[in-house]
């Protein structure tokens, strides 16, 4: 019957719980909270603490190479925001935590990094704030994703970046996946920062995204990857062979491959890069620099209103 046809997984993809939706709220004069906008982020454990990697310009409100200039529709630089997760026990219902200040006696709680060499005093985009949660929410933290190591980021390369354009909907809280590909040459610094550029438009929602290179693959059983585990590890590489259900091995159903990519900040500020429907994205690799070389996190120009509460 065609209703049936094709077969849906009947799953969630892990990366699809890696993106974690983040709202931006600005406290006025009165203390009370105002959304100003949304974002992406997601959450790396180092060190025993769990930490909301993001992008600057998501926490600030404004654009990283001219600080004295607010994002669009912001009023000013946010001082808080929540996020939505599920909990374990109710995973496709999605809440919002608590506030989480991004300043504390007025200064910010996000570290950075200080860039050296050719892009020393130069701003990358990328930030990580420490986060609690108290209530066990069902996340997948980016190192707990499935890693293929022999795969190499290559201009051209499919990528899918796994985000939040229009912020949480009640009719489909989880994020949404866009695909495009790389279009510069990542060993090649851009401006003498690490990032690269991919060929896709996003919105302003899609910054903070986790993006992943994509492959197709095919699942295997418990049995064919014991086997083929065990040959890896010395054993007999023809006797795993010969092992094998070829029938189970034809009929496995194909699987995304992701291996984690890199930082979606979109093309906020550029407006070339806008006309091309280009976006950039930070290395993968700059959120270890972010943490062997962290510096307290800066805003020139800080919310007003931070220090009323």
């Amino acid at each position: 019957m065609l209703v049936e046809k094709p077969i849906i997984e009947g799953r969630i993809e892990p990366a699809s719980r890696v993106a974690i939706c983040i709202e931006l709220y600005c406290r006025d004069v009165t203390g009370d909270q105002r959304k100003v906008g949304s974002a992406t982020g997601f959450v790396h454990r180092r060190e025993s603490r769990d930490f909301l990697i993001t992008n600057w310009h998501v926490e600030t409100g404004r654009k990283p190479e001219n600080p004295g200039e607010l994002l669009d529709g912001y009023p000013e630089s946010p001082t808080c925001f929540e996020m939505y997760v599920p909990k374990t026990e109710e995973p496709n219902r999605f809440l919002p935590s608590d506030f989480f200040e991004l300043y504390e006696n007025g200064q910010p709680r996000w570290i950075e990094t200080k860039l050296e060499g050719p892009a020393a005093g130069k701003r990358t985009d990328l930030v990580a704030i420490p986060i609690e949660f108290p209530d066990g929410p069902l996340i997948v933290r980016i190192e707990e994703f499935a890693k293929y190591e022999n795969q190499r980021l290559r201009i051209g390369r499919d990528v899918v970046i796994v985000g939040y354009p229009f912020g949480i909907r009640a009719e489909n809280p989880f994020p949404t996946w866009k695909r495009g590909s790389i279009a510069s040459e990542p060993s090649i610094l851009i401006g003498g920062l690490p990032k690269y550029y991919i060929d896709t438009p996003g919105r302003p929602g899609m910054s903070g995204s986790p993006v992943f290179m994509i492959d197709k693959g095919t699942g295997v059983s418990g049995k064919t990857y014991g086997l083929l585990t065990a040959a890896i590890n010395g054993g007999s590489a023809i006797d795993a062979v010969r092992a094998m259900d070829v029938d189970e091995m034809m009929n496995a159903p194909e699987v995304n491959m992701l291996q984690f990519a890199g930082v979606y900040s979109g093309s906020v500020g550029d407006k070339a890069l806008n006309q091309l429907n280009v976006g950039v994205a930070w290395h993968a690799g700059i959120i270890d620099t972010l943490f062997m070389k962290p510096v307290i996190g800066s805003n020139p120009f800080p919310p007003q209103f931070a220090r009323s509460r």
